[in-house]
């Protein structure tokens, strides 16, 4: 597997979703250009992905997708260079991915989710993945209800084995944190322009394979999915400065 740096790595953030549980408090704007003290909340992981040394972002866009080019542009002003996937209609996460590949510039490359927040060491994250000579990695965080988000079944050497779905997942356990480096080669499979999702369509198959791997973090996890998560995010980001000047 190439030996790239963590500045060689190209960045994937998944943007594109319709946020229907916040539609009462984003009137009308994109999730993840949700508002934390005043900034959107999508400036907190370009800030993030730009201090770990990342310097080639593509962000996978769909609805309201000229708000967040608008707001963003080239990424100049960011200190890294930003382009733009669009989604002409749904595709999951998988198949927004699948739409990006044309503009990613590295094997492996890294994904977020454009609505959760995890703190984590980047660098350790590839080198995680090197040394297990994964096809993907999974960023997994402690929560203690996997209600809300399904939980990972990994064995002792953090291989992933299996998922529980959230309406089956219950009390404290490893959740997917929304992060993941992978190699392009596990998006081939996938019809471009057609919907799919990594949760259903792509991991289940690399755990089969023993292929999948996950790399555990204690650090700072928030999902903005829902209001009263939205909400914790103004305390939890208000203290620190998340955001990079433009």
């Amino acid at each position: 597997m190439s030996e790239l740096a963590i500045g060689d790595i190209a960045a994937v953030i998944l943007v594109g979703g319709l946020g229907t549980r916040l539609r009462n408090v984003l009137a009308g704007s994109p999730k993840p250009m949700a508002l934390i003290n005043g900034r959107p909340f999508l400036e907190i992981l370009v800030a993030q992905v730009a201090r770990a040394g990342i310097r080639d972002l593509v962000l996978c866009v769909g609805y309201r997708a000229e708000t967040i080019e608008a707001h963003f542009g080239d990424g100049s002003g960011y200190g890294i260079r930003i382009r733009y996937a669009r989604e002409q209609e749904l595709l999951g996460t998988a198949g927004a991915v699948c739409n990006a590949l044309g503009l990613v510039g590295s094997d492996p490359f890294l994904v977020l989710n454009g609505d959760s927040y995890c703190s984590l060491d980047f660098s350790r994250l590839a080198a995680h993945h090197r040394s297990r000579r994964a096809a993907a990695t999974i960023v997994a965080v402690e929560s203690a209800d996997c209600s809300r988000y399904g939980r990972l079944q990994l064995n002792p050497d953090g291989a992933v084995e299996g998922f529980i779905e959230k309406n089956q997942a219950s009390g404290p356990g490893w959740i997917n944190a929304g992060i993941y480096l992978l190699r392009q080669a596990v998006l081939k499979p996938l019809t471009p322009g057609k919907p799919a999702s990594m949760e259903r369509d792509v991991f289940p198959g690399l755990a089969a394979r023993h292929s999948l791997q996950s790399v555990k973090t204690s650090g700072t996890f928030i999902d903005i999915g829902i209001p009263s998560e939205l909400e914790r995010a103004q305390t939890l980001f208000a203290a620190s400065d998340f955001h990079l000047a433009k």
